[in-house]
């Protein structure tokens, strides 16, 4: 089984709307992706926001950072899985499954922590991670996007034709640094 892997970096980026661009430097001569932020409503049932907010707009002149990362619990698992499915080990499968679903998300959280350092927030639990899938950016198109940005073919990872991740335990994320980001 290969071993668990992880790519993390910070582009230059600004809001349009709900929309966040983001470039391959802050002279904004090449574009990366875009990611369309879907309005989510916070607790109580009470606010209705857009993560797309919290970054400076473009009409404002000003850049901000986004951060993207993808970790994965490595090339191998399935075949794992698929092993004890085949002995009849469902209970083993799903222990080995649920393992490196945590794997892969331990390691989500402890990049979060590595950008929010190098982004200058080493003390504080600053900003917020939000995942293709998820209410905050429920397009699955999020995870070509963060994909392609980093490269992650060099991960092992690969994405079927809905975009999903391939392994399975597999996961990314768009790291907004505002103090105010959540879900809530």
């Amino acid at each position: 089984m290969d071993r668990s892997k992880g790519s993390l970096r910070a582009f230059p980026a600004h809001a349009d709307g709900d929309q966040v661009i983001f470039y391959e430097s802050e002279k904004k001569e090449k574009e990366l992706g875009r990611f369309d932020f879907d309005l989510c409503i916070g607790k109580g049932r009470k606010d209705k926001f857009s993560i797309g907010q919290y970054f400076h707009s473009v009409e404002s002149g000003q850049l901000d950072a986004i951060g993207l990362q993808i970790t994965t619990a490595g090339v191998g698992v399935e075949d794992g899985i698929q092993c004890f499915r085949e002995q009849n080990d469902s209970e083993s499968a799903l222990y080995l499954q649920g393992l490196s679903d945590r794997v892969a998300e331990d390691m989500a959280e402890y990049i979060h922590q590595l950008l929010r350092t190098r982004a200058g927030y080493k003390k504080e639990n600053r900003g917020q991670r939000y995942s293709p899938g998820y209410p905050a950016l429920t397009n699955l198109k999020g995870n070509s996007i963060i994909w392609n940005a980093l490269g992650a073919e060099d991960l092992g990872v690969t994405l079927t034709d809905a975009d999903e991740f391939y392994p399975p335990s597999t996961t990314a994320a768009v790291i907004c640094f505002h103090k105010d980001a959540s879900y809530s």
